[in-house]
């Protein structure tokens, strides 16, 4: 068996929906025998000193975010991440160099930047393993410096402004740019708004707001969906705090009967069918998502500084607005609600987006790579 595994971090759920995309697509392709897995680097492999980081990126992300921010800028600088990547390595090379063996990867999929593809080229090189590294660049635009993973053999990146800067560090042939890879539920979305809301059991006319904050819950605002409630109280509202298990409790207990509370879930394709506009922070994931599926985006927050050039992807593609305020998302749900004849219609965006589906790219890709690899080891 050929087996191809995605590395993540599950720092919220925007790289392990992309991961997830992708698998989604290799799976159905039955010329070649392969088996997938997506794997929580820090977790699975059980390292402590690592999953500090995923708890302290948690923490800092969702109560502190100052703080982030300044970590993000000290760290932004390729002398600094292998510094810290070499230390990492040396604490936790044979726990990484036994995961190797244990898993006998064809491929490694890094789908996050947290020094995991600098750890792997490390072992490689030392150890003379075979796999093939490819990173995946899933900040389209602003990305801290520890994407730029040494030796590995491919990047994929969704954005000509990525392009441009990994050419940088690595030749043009050594690059490839596909589109933001987005599950393609989302793209051949067959659900209308009343099937959708029929399936979620509310009210299938009231106009309907989705506010989500990511995973970990980082954009999401309580005091937002009580002013919504407020200034809105003949609509209905969809409120996912994901992991955050705080926010949800409390969310549950102060909420009106015309809002819904979900945690972590795995059908947003559903609540986005059912939904007439989208509030959420400027994660890469959901802003795609929403083009995907030609619903208006509302970002109410920027978590963290590589989210920041997220804003140019709504901005090119005229399909959002960015409020820093509760009064201004106000406003601008009104001047969306009126562009709507029919509560149930949707706002036909930008035409041109090109609709070819970048985890199915992703895969042809990389199964293209795999099929390359098998001939060569019978040559």
């Amino acid at each position: 068996m050929n087996n191809i595994i995605f590395v993540i971090v599950d720092a919220g759920s925007g790289h392990r929906s992309v991961a997830s995309a992708i698998e989604y697509e290799i799976n159905k392709h039955k010329s070649i025998k392969i088996s997938s897995q997506i794997v929580d680097f820090y977790h699975t492999l059980n390292i402590r000193s690592l999953r500090y980081l995923s708890f302290f990126y948690k923490y800092l992300t969702t109560g502190c975010l100052p703080v982030y921010n300044f970590f993000y800028k000290i760290t932004n600088h390729i002398f600094v991440v292998k510094f810290l990547a070499f230390i990492f390595y040396k604490l936790n090379k044979k726990t990484i160099i036994k995961f190797i063996k244990k898993t006998n990867p064809k491929i490694i999929i890094v789908a996050n930047p947290s020094l995991i593809g600098h750890l792997f080229s490390y072992v490689r090189s030392d150890c003379k393993f075979d796999f093939q590294l490819i990173t995946l660049v899933t900040d389209p635009v602003t990305f801290h410096k520890s994407w730029i993973t040494p030796k590995t053999d491919l990047f994929i990146v969704t954005t000509e402004k990525a392009f441009d800067k990994i050419l940088n560090y690595y030749p043009n042939d050594q690059i490839k740019l596909v589109n933001f890879p987005v599950h393609r539920c989302f793209f051949e979305n067959n659900l209308s708004k009343i099937h959708a809301r029929n399936l979620l059991d509310i009210d299938k006319s009231k106009f309907t707001i989705l506010v989500t904050g990511g995973g970990f819950g980082a954009g999401f605002s309580i005091s937002l969906i009580k002013h919504l409630e407020t200034s809105f109280p003949d609509y209905q509202f969809l409120c996912v705090t994901g992991s955050n298990e705080k926010k949800y409790k409390k969310l549950k207990k102060q909420l009106s009967k015309n809002s819904y509370t979900f945690g972590f879930i795995n059908q947003m394709n559903i609540l986005m069918a059912a939904s007439d506009i989208i509030i959420s922070k400027a994660g890469p994931s959901t802003i795609y998502e929403c083009i995907a599926m030609n619903r208006p985006l509302i970002v109410n927050k920027i978590v963290g500084q590589q989210e920041i050039g997220n804003l140019e992807i709504i901005q090119e593609y005229s399909q959002g607005w960015y409020c820093q305020s509760n009064n201004e998302i106000t406003n601008t749900i009104k001047k969306i609600h009126d562009k709507l004849d029919n509560p149930l219609d949707n706002i036909n965006f930008n035409s041109t987006i090109s609709r070819k589906i970048g985890s199915n790219q992703i895969s042809e890709i990389i199964i293209s790579r795999m099929s390359k690899s098998l001939i060569d080891s019978q040559v």
